[in-house]
């Protein structure tokens, strides 16, 4: 899975390409194949996901982290639960918005699921 693929799914979603998290999310997505193998993601601080997209796009963590939940309160406002369905053939409910780490491992579960079907 490349990193085009995750955005084009994204923005399938709704997502907003010119919000910087858009690209942060993306890469922490590919990242959750890369570092562990699944989807389960174990820790995304100052030495996880968003410590090495912080690195490879030379800023802070705490940038990286704050990106990517801005970037998930913008794709909540919108019916994103209802695209999820229509797209992935899946349907989630939400009580409230999911944490990054929720988000992220949302996403990549429908991804990895939908690659296997």
């Amino acid at each position: 899975m490349r990193v085009q693929e995750i955005e084009k799914d994204l923005i399938e979603l709704g997502a907003k390409t010119d919000l910087i998290g858009f690209k942060y999310t993306a890469r922490a997505i590919k990242l959750s194949f890369e570092i562990y193998g699944n989807t389960k993601i174990k820790y995304t601080g100052k030495q996880g996901l968003y410590a090495i997209v912080a690195k490879e796009n030379n800023t802070e963590s705490s940038r990286v982290e704050r990106g990517i939940r801005h970037f998930v309160t913008r794709l909540f406002e919108t019916d994103v639960a209802k695209k999820i369905e229509n797209k992935y053939g899946v349907k989630v409910e939400f009580e409230k918005k999911p944490t990054n780490s929720e988000f992220i491992s949302l996403i990549a579960t429908l991804i990895e699921r939908e690659e296997i079907q």
